[in-house]
């Protein structure tokens, strides 16, 4: 069974099988390729070589991270009574604002919860967590958005694949990743609460 005729090489016609095999493999290792930027990208650093990263493979890995939980506070309450698109609405964009401050400088959201979320930065990137905290805050307050308690800790965590065959989670585990989370129990509203 013949394909079609590739224009790239001058009316030269393939088989099907050999075309659909190329354009498999070239999706599947783009994906394969953003998949382990973006998430061993804190490990090797942003401008690492692809290359490298799929060497090393999908792997757990001991890394020192500072990690960041945030939580809506009030938000059972309030959205009791609000319809599934305001609730829905309004937790995109707060969760929006968090993610742009916290990308922007060098952090990570790892995952959104429910009315939370969890992120981390880079260990040589502890001036920039407090910087991202404070500027959370600062843009919660400025917007009008519900009110969050911030929690942080620095250590050393867990990272990898976390999951069965077809459910599979990216997460970071660990001492560090409780203690952060105790810190943003203590934080009361509009406040940042980190370890010692």
């Amino acid at each position: 069974e013949l394909g079609v005729s590739n224009p790239l090489t001058f009316s030269r016609v393939h088989k099907w099988n050999d075309i659909w095999s190329a354009k498999s493999t070239q999706v599947l290792d783009s994906l394969r390729r953003r998949y382990l930027t973006r998430q061993y990208g804190m490990r090797f650093g942003s401008g690492s070589d692809t290359h490298a990263v799929l060497q090393q493979g999908l792997q757990a890995f001991k890394t020192r991270v500072v990690a960041m939980f945030v939580d809506i506070r009030g938000f059972t309450n309030w959205s009791a009574d609000r319809s599934p698109d305001e609730v829905m609405g309004t937790l995109d964009r707060e969760f929006e604002l968090m993610a742009r401050i916290i990308n922007s400088k060098g952090g990570r959201v790892n995952k959104i919860m429910g009315d939370g979320l969890l992120a981390y930065f880079p260990a040589n990137k502890l001036s920039e967590f407090a910087d991202s905290a404070i500027e959370i805050q600062q843009s919660i307050r400025e917007n009008r958005l519900l009110p969050a308690g911030i929690g942080g800790d620095f250590g050393e965590v867990i990272m990898g694949d976390l999951g069965q065959e077809t459910r599979l989670d990216y997460t970071l585990i660990g001492a560090t990743v409780n203690f952060a989370a105790r810190m943003c129990d203590r934080a009361r509203e509009g406040q940042i609460a980190v370890s010692d």
